[in-house]
């Protein structure tokens, strides 16, 4: 975590005076960061055998461990299929407990970038005021160009070098 990162994370509580007269301590605000994260084609190669299946998990757990503010929503067609519980599981003990739910279920055929649609629908029902980052193996599914998209490889999934991306884009949204 880089040194701004965490200067923004460890300021110190403003003193704020109540109606009272009294004071009362507010912890720093720092708006959150919100990671829509998809599952086959980015956590596992797609199509994916049983013996593939999350390896990619690892390594995203490595970079989401630095940063524990960042809260992760499923992009994914699990949601389908699968409860937030069960998502939760799937996903382990470093990230499970970080899934705040999952992304709407719009008509896919009526939006011309179906998953970014999904994310910016949930960003405005829960946490307007957050940035952003999704990580998704179709770019046809966002605007083309979106700085928000960390764009996989569905045969191999998330990578190596994709973590370093991941880091690079998370520092500059809480610096």
């Amino acid at each position: 975590m880089s040194e701004s990162v965490q200067q923004n994370l460890q300021s110190q509580p403003q003193i704020l005076p109540e109606p009272s007269g009294k004071t009362s301590v507010a912890a720093p605000s720092v708006a959150p960061l919100v990671l829509f994260l998809d599952i086959d084609g980015v956590l596992h190669p797609d199509p994916c055998f049983q013996e593939k299946a999350f390896c990619s998990l690892p390594i995203v757990e490595a970079v989401l461990v630095d940063y524990p503010m960042v809260e992760i929503v499923v992009s994914s067609s699990w949601k389908k299929y699968h409860t937030v519980t069960e998502l939760r599981e799937f996903l382990g003990p470093l990230i499970g407990p970080r899934i705040l739910g999952v992304t709407p279920d719009l008509e896919l055929a009526m939006v011309a970038f179906p998953r970014q649609t999904e994310c910016e629908t949930w960003l405005r029902a829960n946490r307007p005021d957050s940035l952003w980052i999704a990580i998704d193996d179709r770019d046809w599914w966002f605007e083309p160009g979106c700085p928000n998209l960390l764009l996989t490889d569905c045969t191999v999934g998330f990578q190596q070098d994709h973590a370093d991306t991941l880091r690079t884009l998370i520092e500059e949204r809480l610096s």
